[in-house]
């Protein structure tokens, strides 16, 4: 079968992927409406996103930390850190990957975060 281009659609991830299982520790696992994952970790929870960027702009850096910081505090919890999924429809130039860790430093821009889910 061929995939359309995009995200996969919820019928198919729900073939693909469990949606609970008590041996891992997965609290919040796959599902629609949900941006990231709870797991357990004994007595701690580790709520954990990585959420792409697709669009091409020079502010990707300030995007992609605002967006996966968004859907960390959707569920609750405070962002400590950031794993970073990098998508290029071609290949990039090295010269572009300064610019993207300068643009997800706020003491290096002047935006402000908003909210970008609701």
């Amino acid at each position: 079968m061929k995939l359309p281009v995009g995200k996969l659609k919820h019928d198919f991830l729900k073939e693909l992927l469990p949606t609970s299982n008590s041996n891992t520790g997965v609290v919040v696992g796959p599902q629609l409406g949900e941006d990231a994952a709870v797991i357990e970790l004994g007595d701690t929870y580790l709520v954990a996103t990585s959420d792409p960027i697709t669009f091409a702009t020079e502010d990707i850096g300030w995007y992609v930390v605002c967006v996966n910081s968004n859907d960390i505090a959707a569920m609750g919890a405070v962002p400590k850190w950031l794993l970073v999924p990098l998508e290029a429809v071609a290949p990039p130039s090295q010269s572009i990957f300064p610019k993207i860790a300068c643009r997800s430093d706020p003491s290096k821009t002047n935006k402000k975060p908003k909210t970008t889910h609701l």
